[in-house]
């Protein structure tokens, strides 16, 4: 009797050593998840910005084609910079992600409001991608189109954007505005940019809860 007893004291200290350990592990891997969420913040609300100033630029350029008065060259030639060249590349950290699930230190996260963010934030990661990518590889078809005609100093690659503040410029001839093709280019762009900015934040927004989530699992321990 007193070394069945002692047995199973035994194998249940061990059992608790071995939960406790996972636990420990568990919460690493949350603390280490919690500081790629600052960076994911960071960044998904630059991108979100930059998207949107792309999105501005667009529509001043589609004013400028109705416009009597003759906008200066100069402008043009910034605004259609940043409504066909603007592209945003999200760069994000799963391996904590990854870690948890392949460990099945995720399944000690007794929150399944926690869990099901966390799966939907990195699956929306994969949309916003894909997104960014499109509209990144918009600009380099219309290259390879009829957008060359409308750009001048184009004799070499090296020589296709100049940089103004550190911030590539391209230059357009006046011709540019009076494209046919114009607005529904800017507004091909602008729809897509618009779905980026959605999925981008819903991240922002899952993000957000995450951390508070996160914090709040790693506190019970």
């Amino acid at each position: 009797m007193v070394v069945f007893i002692s047995i199973t004291a035994s194998f249940l200290l061990e059992e608790y050593r071995t939960t406790r350990n996972r636990e420990s592990l568990k919460n690493r891997a949350l603390g280490r998840m919690l500081e790629n969420f600052k960076t994911d913040i960071k960044d998904t609300r630059f991108n979100i910005w930059l998207q949107q100033n792309a999105i501005q630029a667009a529509e001043k350029v589609k004013r400028a084609t109705k416009n009597k008065a003759k906008t200066p060259q100069d402008s043009i030639d910034q605004w259609l910079t940043k409504a066909y060249t603007t592209a945003t590349t999200f760069v994000d950290n799963t391996e904590e992600y990854n870690s948890l699930n392949s460990s099945g230190y995720l399944e000690q996260v007794d929150n399944d409001h926690l869990i099901q963010l966390m799966h939907r934030k990195y699956t929306q990661h994969r949309f916003s991608k894909k997104m960014e990518d499109y509209i990144g590889n918009y600009f380099n078809d219309l290259i390879r189109e009829k957008l060359f005609v409308y750009v001048t100093h184009t004799d070499s690659t090296e020589r296709l954007f100049d940089h103004v503040n550190g911030f590539p410029l391209l230059h357009f001839s006046p011709e540019i505005l009076q494209d046919r093709n114009l607005t529904a280019r800017l507004d091909y762009l602008t729809l897509n940019r618009h779905s980026l900015i959605e999925i981008q934040a819903g991240i922002l927004k899952r993000t957000l809860e995450l951390d508070s989530l996160v914090r709040i699992e790693i506190g019970k321990n």
